[in-house]
This record gives C-alpha cells, sequence and structure tokens, in this order.
C-alpha cells in the first residue's frame, strides 16, 4: 500500500499513497507528518484485517532521512501485535 501510487492500480484509482511525491519533498517534520497522515489513511481505508493501527513518521533533518514505525494489531491472529521499524535515506 505504501509504495503504490494513486491511479496505478486500473480498477482501484484510490488504491496507495501520494509515496512517489514525497521523493521531491524536503526532509522536514513538515513532510513527516504529511507522510504520517497519508500512510495511516491509506492503511486504514484498505486494510481491514488489523485494528489498533499507529503510524510514526519522524524525520532526521540532519541525516536526510525518515524513521517510520508502524504497529497494528491483527485480531484474527488471538490479537498478536506486530511492529516494524525501518528508515528510508535520500542517497546522494
Amino acid at each position: 500500500i505504501f509504495l503504490t501510487p494513486y491511479k496505478n492500480r486500473p480498477f482501484r484509482r484510490v488504491f496507495g499513497t501520494l509515496s512517489n511525491e514525497y521523493l521531491f519533498e524536503p526532509i522536514d517534520q513538515q513532510t513527516a507528518l504529511r507522510m504520517q497522515k497519508d500512510f495511516t489513511d491509506a492503511v486504514t481505508r484498505w486494510e481491514d484485517r488489523i485494528s489498533d493501527l499507529s503510524i510514526t513518521v519522524l524525520a532526521d533533518v540532519v541525516n536526510q532521512r525518515y524513521f517510520f514505525k508502524v504497529a497494528y494489531t491483527i485480531p484474527k491472529l488471538n490479537n498478536k501485535s506486530v511492529v516494524y521499524t525501518f528508515n528510508a535515506a535520500k542517497s546522494a
């Protein structure tokens, strides 16, 4: 969901996020908050198998990268909680 741009799926034109547009935005907390909202809205809209969704995006302006934390619960798997953390950086 995160890496699929809008209008990329022929029969689901609003599936995905604005992730391609964030590539050319400055790495700052304002962009991080926009990404956080966009990703949260997309997962909430398209992934009905999870609950207790929490997505956090933090900008590391000095090192030109973002830190992502995605946490959620899967009720059908006995409420197993899952947390992923990763970072994304601009290459030189």
